[in-house]
């Protein structure tokens, strides 16, 4: 109930300010990232190995509006689809702690691929300069979707990476610059990092889009 509400609260507030400021455009965007996450290691390997992760290439799409507080400032919220994820490879010496020597026969390292959808609100902060534009501020984030799909390794490689269905939230940071090619049309990269644990890892997240004033 608890997670409802503060989704509801979220997805509302952006408008909220939209319905006092009469300075407003709407528009739609999307583009690709590149994710990967950060280990925060557990020395307690029944619950968590240690693993490497390598970016993975995902895809974004959303709406957003600006709201005009003077020619130079504006507040945009977006409201957005995410695709992320990472691939993960753990060695055979980070598994010694859960397997046995015969094991080492049969299984030297075990691969997986992490995928997640997420809705993200972001609500940024823009200073306008000319054509270009800068842009700051906190990034709201909710995975209704994770899967680990596992290639090769051991039997029991489902107990390796933590799959918490109760870890979904997440709290970031934003940050980013664009260009405005034309009236209609902009291009923007933007970084965002985690700073919400989520199964034992942080988030990092690079966004390049393109978008388009309605």
């Amino acid at each position: 109930m608890k997670k409802n509400v503060f989704i509801g609260i979220l997805t509302i507030f952006p408008f909220l300010l939209i319905s006092q400021n009469k300075n407003i455009d709407f528009g739609i965007k999307g583009g690709i990232n590149y994710a990967n996450y950060i280990d925060n290691i557990d020395l307690n390997l029944f619950t968590h190995i240690p693993a490497d992760y390598n970016g993975k290439i995902g895809f974004y799409i959303g709406a957003y509006s600006t709201i005009g507080i003077n020619e130079l400032i504006s507040i945009k919220p977006e409201l957005v689809i995410s695709k992320t994820g990472s691939k993960a490879t753990i060695e055979l010496k980070d598994l010694r702690g859960i397997y046995t020597s015969q094991d080492i026969l049969f299984y030297q390292e075990t691969k997986a691929v992490i995928d997640e959808y997420n809705v993200l609100i972001p609500i940024l902060l823009n200073l306008h300069l000319n054509k270009y534009f800068f842009e700051i501020g906190p990034q709201f984030g909710y995975a209704f979707s994770r899967k680990i799909a596992y290639k090769d390794g051991p039997i029991n490689s489902q107990l390796i990476l933590k799959n918490s269905n109760s870890e979904n939230f997440e709290f970031a940071g934003a940050i980013g610059f664009g260009y405005r090619i034309s009236e209609l049309y902009q291009i923007d990269i933007r970084y965002s990092y985690g700073f919400t644990e989520r199964q034992h890892l942080n988030s990092s997240i690079l966004y390049f889009g393109l978008s388009y004033k309605l």
